[in-house]
């Protein structure tokens, strides 16, 4: 009759649990934070692991241990790792339609591209480059005397189809790199309609456009709200020819995030690396422009008229 009960008992916990119990569930997240995150060989996880047990120890379903997991994601103290739920993700998608790319040719000569931040699905990431380099394409026609491209609206998302769009606008390959704690470097390239790291193809255009010019002044405008993947298409014009930064500091998470899975279909988004550019510059913190102003746009149009 107990091994009646005790079968039971188990069997109840699988319906309710999926066959994970809110401790391992939460015990399975800190594991993936001390296996992956910036801040592995900085915490205590002995100690930390503890804490946040103590924190979902009242769970009795996996949703519930939530506010343990954001806890622990608060304690890593990168400020850029967060919790993706399925609700969430919903959310997400509902919304999931292509941000509206505006674009001026200023005086007949200077093309202005906004770059809004970006995260939908990946049909939508191939629209969005796409339509960045057929404005490129189009401002290409006429005698250019240079570029701005406006991140200061960009709170970030999906940074490669924002670098893939942008592409006939860089000079050389290497664009920058993620660094992990222990110093291993993973290159970010833009070549010939194609996006990378190191030889690992991330995304790419069919017919991708070659920029008449390379060589024209480029002003990159940044602000407070430029963040994440807004800072590193930033910092992907770092260290380049004829480019200036204008505007203000950006918002200070200039590091990278990579998706782990959890048992019931949320994501925990981890600061796994910081990001570094051409010339070998690490970031992890504020970009500053070269130039600070309130009226960014009208300084960099000033700048590429007087050459």
């Amino acid at each position: 009759m107990k091994i009646l009960k005790r079968l039971l008992s188990v069997s109840l916990l699988s319906l309710l649990f999926g066959c994970t119990s809110p401790e391992i569930y939460l015990n399975k997240a800190v594991d993936i934070m001390a296996e992956n995150s910036i801040k592995r060989d900085s915490i205590d996880w002995v100690k930390f692991r503890k804490d946040v047990l103590e924190k979902g120890k009242n769970a009795r379903s996996l949703k519930e241990t939530y506010p343990a997991i954001r806890y622990a994601l608060k304690q890593l103290g990168d400020h850029h790792s967060f919790l993706l739920t399925n609700e969430s993700k919903e959310t997400a998608n509902a919304k999931n339609t292509l941000p509206p790319i505006k674009s001026e040719l200023i005086n007949g000569n200077i093309g202005y591209i906004s770059i809004p931040e970006f995260a939908g699905n990946d049909k939508l990431a191939h629209e969005y480059a796409l339509e960045l380099q057929s404005i490129i394409t189009a401002f290409d026609k006429h005698s250019i005397k240079g570029w701005i491209i406006d991140l200061q609206e960009n709170r970030g998302g999906n940074m490669w189809p924002m670098i893939l769009g942008l592409g006939p606008l860089f000079e050389k390959d290497t664009l920058g790199y993620f660094v992990d704690p222990h110093n291993s470097y993973f290159e970010w390239i833009y070549s010939k309609g194609t996006v990378s790291i190191g030889k690992a193809e991330i995304m790419k255009l069919k017919d991708f456009h070659l920029l008449q010019n390379k060589n024209k002044k480029k002003a990159v405008l940044i602000g407070v709200k430029t963040a994440s993947s807004g800072e590193a298409t930033a910092i992907a014009f770092k260290g380049s020819a004829n480019t200036k930064f204008f505007g203000h500091a950006t918002r200070g998470l200039s590091t990278g995030n990579q998706g782990y899975s959890l048992s019931d279909g949320a994501t925990l988004i981890l600061t796994t690396s910081t990001f570094v550019d051409k010339n070998k510059k690490v970031y992890g913190h504020a970009i500053e422009p070269e130039l600070y102003g309130s009226n960014a746009r009208e300084e960099a149009v000033n700048w590429i008229k007087n050459e």
